[in-house]
């Protein structure tokens, strides 16, 4: 039961980690944002959409399936 109770995360190793922060550092995202996805893992547009502040406006829909295909490969 506890482990729910963790963040997702915390199921990252080291690399699993380094090479998210890769993937999304090539996106045009803010820090605290990249920060936010890290930590929270959305992994729906809803909870992306509550993460990346005007998220329609600055990435097109195949930029958005793209930040979630890769969130996806880390769930």
């Amino acid at each position: 039961a506890q482990e729910s109770q963790k963040s997702p995360l915390s199921r990252l190793n080291d690399d699993q980690f380094s090479d998210l922060v890769r993937k999304l550092n090539s996106l045009a995202l803010f820090k605290a944002e990249k920060l936010q996805i890290v930590n929270q893992l959305p992994s729906s547009m809803v909870h992306l959409y509550s993460v990346v502040e005007e998220c329609d406006s600055r990435f097109t829909s195949e930029q958005i399936e793209q930040i979630l295909s890769i969130i996806k490969d880390y769930l």
